[in-house]
C-alpha cells in the first residue's frame, strides 16, 4: 500500500507493517468443545484489529464478542460473522472475545477459519492518559 500526501506526493511510510496471522478451530471429535480464543477477553495491543471469516463449516457457535471492558460486562456487539465478512476493531478502547465452538452434527467435521489483520501498536507513541483516538488518527494519518 502507496500513502501519499497533497504536500509530498512521493512520501512513504516505510514503517507500515500489516501483520496477517490465520487462525483455525475445530469442533473436535463427536461434540468437542474447541475454543477460537484461549486466552479469553483481551486486546492484541495493535490499534486496529482485523477478523475476517475464511470458512465456516458445520459449527455452532464462534460469536465474535466485542466489549467495552476488560471483564466482558460490557458487551457491545455479539455477533455471528458470516462467509467473507471482516470484523474491523479499534483495539485500543475495545476487548474481543470469541465463544467456544462445538460439531452441529457429530458425523462431520467441524471448523471456523480466520485471517487476523493488525496494524501496529499505537500505544507505545502516546502516555496512557492521552486521547486513543487522537493518538490514532496522528499516527494511522
Amino acid at each position: 500500500m502507496v500513502r501519499t500526501t497533497k504536500r509530498n506526493p512521493r512520501a512513504l511510510r516505510t514503517n507500515w507493517r500489516i501483520s496477517t496471522p490465520k487462525s483455525a478451530a475445530t469442533g473436535g471429535t463427536d461434540r468437542a468443545t474447541g475454543y477460537p480464543v484461549v486466552e479469553g477477553w483481551h486486546q492484541d495491543n495493535t490499534a486496529v484489529l482485523g477478523i475476517f471469516l475464511v470458512n465456516r463449516v458445520n459449527v455452532e457457535g464462534g460469536v465474535s464478542l466485542l466489549s467495552a471492558d476488560r471483564q466482558g460486562t460490557t458487551v457491545v456487539l455479539e455477533q455471528a460473522l458470516a462467509v467473507g465478512e471482516l470484523l474491523l476493531i479499534d483495539d485500543t478502547s475495545l476487548w474481543h472475545n470469541t465463544t467456544p465452538i462445538t460439531r452441529a452434527r457429530a458425523d462431520a467435521p467441524a471448523y471456523r477459519d480466520v485471517v487476523l489483520l493488525t496494524y501496529p501498536s499505537c500505544r507505545a507513541a502516546a502516555p496512557a492518559s492521552a486521547d486513543r483516538q487522537t493518538t490514532f488518527a496522528r499516527i494511522a494519518g
